[in-house]
C-alpha cells in the first residue's frame, strides 16, 4: 500500500511540475511579445531572416506578407555622367521616419572588383566605414507608383493593399574612375536602418561598365512621346522628364487642326483628356485649354498639363539640347505646314537637330523636297514592307528607317542592306532588355523606348 502511495505521489509531482514550467513558458513567450512590441524600432521593423525570399525591411508579422515589401531599388544612367538613384519605400514608413535618403560612397576599382554583381556580393568588405556624402530626401517631393495610367498599383481599393512612393536621387559629375554606391537609410527614433536586399542587391551600383553606359555611345536612345512612364504622354513635361533621366533625343507626335494650328498628340481624339469624341482637328489653340490632360503615368505630380503647340513643343526641346523626332500624323499635310515648321525650327536653332518621322509615302515624298532630314516608319513589318522602304528611303534621301519590333524584323540582311546605302535603321516597341540587347549586337543605330530600365 505504501509503494503505491509514493507511485501517487511522484505522479503528482511530476504532473505538478509539468505544469508550473507551462506557465512559466507562456509568461517568458508574453513578456518578449510585450517587449518587441514596445521597443519603438523593433515594433515597427522585424528582420525576417528566416525567409531566403524576403528582401527589405520588413514590418512586424501583424502585416499582410505583400505590406511587408518596403523597398526595391536600382539605377537609371543619365547622360554626361549623370546617374538616378530610385527606390520604392511604403508610405507609412516615410510618414513616420524621422529622416530618410541615400548615403553615398565611392569605391576604387580594381583588378578584383570584376562588376557590380562582384561589388554587391562583398560589399561590407570593399565599402568605407563613412560615406563621401549623405543626401536627405525628407523634404523631396516623392511620387506615387503608379502604372503608367496614374492608377496606385498597390491601391485597388481593397483591404490590405497599401501606397508606396518613389524616392529619386540624381547625382552629377560621377567619376568614370570609381564605382559609386547608393544605400538607401530610414531613419526611425534616432537610429539608422538600412535597406537589406539579396546578394545581388544589396545597394545600389554604379559604375563606367554598366548596362546604358555601354549602350548610349553607341546607339541612340529616343524617349518615345518624351518620357511616358514618368509623366503624360506628349507633354512639356513629359519632354522635361526625359531630359532629366538621361535621353539625348525625344519622339513627339503632331496634327494640324482645322484652324491652322498645329497640336501635339498622338491620338486623333481626346481620350487623354476625358474627351473620346472630341477630334484634335477641331481643337484650336485657344479652345485646347478646354481640355487639361487627365490621363497618362503619373498626372497628380505635376501642374495641370495642356495639349502643347508645335512651337511650344520646338522652344522645350530647344531649351534642353535635345534631338527631336517630329512623327507627322496626318498624311495629307501641305507643303505650307512644312514651311511653317522648318521655319519655326531655324528660329529655336533646332532644325539641325531635327527629324521628320512619317509612315506615308506621299508625305516623305513632299518633305524631300524642303531640305530636312527624314526617317520612314514601318508600322507592320513584313519582309515586302521593310524591303520596300529601304528602296524609299534611298529615292526620297531619307536617313533613317525606323521599324516596329515584330516578327523577326528587321532581319541581319535588311539592316545590312540598310548600310551599305547609307541610311541608318532603329526599331520600337522593344520592351524586353533582352531583346534590346539582342538588337544593340546587331548593329542597330537608334531605339524608341516606351521605358527607360
Amino acid at each position: 500500500m505504501s509503494e503505491r502511495i509514493k507511485t501517487m505521489k511522484l505522479g503528482q509531482r511530476a504532473v505538478a511540475l509539468f505544469i508550473i514550467l507551462s506557465m512559466l513558458f507562456i509568461l517568458c513567450v508574453g513578456v518578449t511579445s510585450a517587449f518587441a512590441a514596445g521597443s519603438g524600432v523593433d515594433g515597427l521593423f522585424a528582420f525576417d531572416n528566416d525567409d531566403k525570399n524576403a528582401q527589405g525591411l520588413h514590418l512586424s508579422s501583424d502585416v499582410t506578407r505583400r505590406n511587408c515589401e518596403l523597398l526595391c531599388s536600382e539605377t537609371e544612367l543619365g547622360r554626361r555622367n549623370t546617374v538616378r538613384f530610385v527606390s520604392l519605400a511604403l508610405s507609412d514608413i516615410l510618414k513616420n521616419a524621422d529622416d530618410y535618403g541615400y548615403m553615398l560612397y565611392t569605391v576604387d576599382t580594381s583588378p578584383s572588383i570584376s562588376s557590380p554583381a562582384e561589388l554587391n556580393k562583398n560589399l561590407d568588405e570593399y565599402l568605407p566605414d563613412t560615406p563621401n556624402a549623405v543626401y536627405s530626401c525628407k523634404n523631396t517631393v516623392s511620387r506615387d507608383f503608379t502604372d503608367g495610367y496614374g492608377n496606385n498599383v498597390f491601391e485597388n481599393g481593397k483591404e490590405g493593399y497599401t501606397r508606396y512612393k518613389y524616392i529619386t536621387l540624381t547625382v552629377n559629375n560621377v567619376p568614370t574612375d570609381k564605382y559609386l554606391v547608393a544605400r538607401f537609410f530610414v531613419k526611425l527614433d534616432g537610429e539608422y536602418h538600412y535597406a537589406t536586399y539579396n546578394s545581388s542587391y544589396k545597394a545600389c551600383v554604379y559604375s563606367a561598365n554598366c548596362y546604358f553606359q555601354t549602350l548610349q555611345p553607341k546607339v541612340e536612345l529616343i524617349g518615345h512621346r518624351g518620357a511616358m512612364d514618368m509623366a503624360p504622354q506628349d507633354t512639356l513635361v513629359a519632354f522635361q522628364e526625359a531630359a532629366d533621366i538621361g535621353y539625348p533625343s525625344v519622339e513627339a507626335d503632331f496634327w494640324v487642326s482645322e484652324s491652322g494650328d498645329l497640336l501635339v498628340l498622338h491620338d486623333q481624339f481626346l481620350w487623354f483628356c476625358d474627351a473620346p469624341t472630341v477630334d484634335i482637328k477641331k481643337v484650336s489653340a485657344e479652345s485646347r485649354f478646354k481640355y487639361p490632360i487627365r490621363h497618362g503615368a503619373n498626372p497628380q505630380n505635376y501642374e495641370t498639363q495642356y495639349i502643347p503647340t508645335v512651337e511650344e513643343l520646338i522652344e522645350k526641346v530647344s531649351s534642353l539640347d535635345l534631338t527631336l523626332y517630329l512623327h507627322i500624323k496626318d498624311a495629307d499635310t501641305s507643303d505650307a505646314v512644312f514651311s511653317r515648321v522648318i521655319a519655326t525650327l531655324k528660329r529655336y536653332n533646332q532644325f539641325n537637330k531635327t527629324v521628320f518621322v512619317t509612315s506615308s509615302k506621299r508625305c516623305i515624298q513632299r518633305l524631300s523636297g524642303h531640305g530636312c532630314r527624314m526617317c520612314f516608319l514601318v508600322p507592320e513589318p513584313d519582309a515586302y514592307s521593310v524591303d520596300s522602304a529601304i528602296d524609299l528611303c534611298r529615292k526620297t534621301k531619307a536617313t533613317r528607317l525606323m521599324v516596329r519590333y515584330f516578327g523577326g524584323y528587321p532581319t541581319d540582311a535588311q539592316i545590312k542592306r540598310a548600310h551599305s546605302l547609307g541610311i541608318k535603321i532603329g526599331v520600337y516597341d522593344a520592351f524586353l532588355r533582352f531583346d534590346i540587347s539582342n538588337l544593340v549586337k546587331r548593329d542597330i543605330d537608334f531605339l524608341m523606348l516606351n521605358k527607360w530600365k
